[in-house]
């Protein structure tokens, strides 16, 4: 992950990608920290999923992480991401989310996400 310096920082915790290769045998597991923070994730190929939740390909909306949970990379998983400081993405898209959310091609429509759907 990079922490931005600078004015950027007062706004972006971090900025981070990840790729799992596809000769892995088994997904690779992580730990999604519960830091009060909201992110945006640039899901790229693959089967990505935070607890029994799967995340679909595009740019998707996390909410704030009120505690942590397990995220699975399946081989050939390709995803980017910006996490922001505390409060700053209600600031950025004037709404608050309770679950991951996809954001579609027009600005004010927006697909939710459940589990076991995508």
């Amino acid at each position: 992950m990079s922490c931005p310096s600078g004015p950027l920082s007062a706004f972006v915790q971090g900025l981070w990608s990840a790729a799992v290769s596809e000769s892995v045998a088994e997904p690779v597991v992580k730990l999604l920290h519960s830091e009060a923070c909201s992110s945006i994730w640039f899901s790229l190929a693959g089967d990505v999923r935070i607890g029994d939740i799967a995340i679909p390909e595009g740019v998707v909306v996390l909410p704030v992480e009120k505690v942590a949970a397990q995220v699975s990379l399946a081989p050939g998983s390709e995803l980017a991401g910006i996490r922001f400081q505390p409060a700053i993405g209600y600031g950025l898209i004037c709404q608050h989310f309770g679950r991951p959310t996809v954001l579609t091609r027009e600005f004010r429509t927006i697909a939710r996400i459940t589990p076991g759907k995508v």
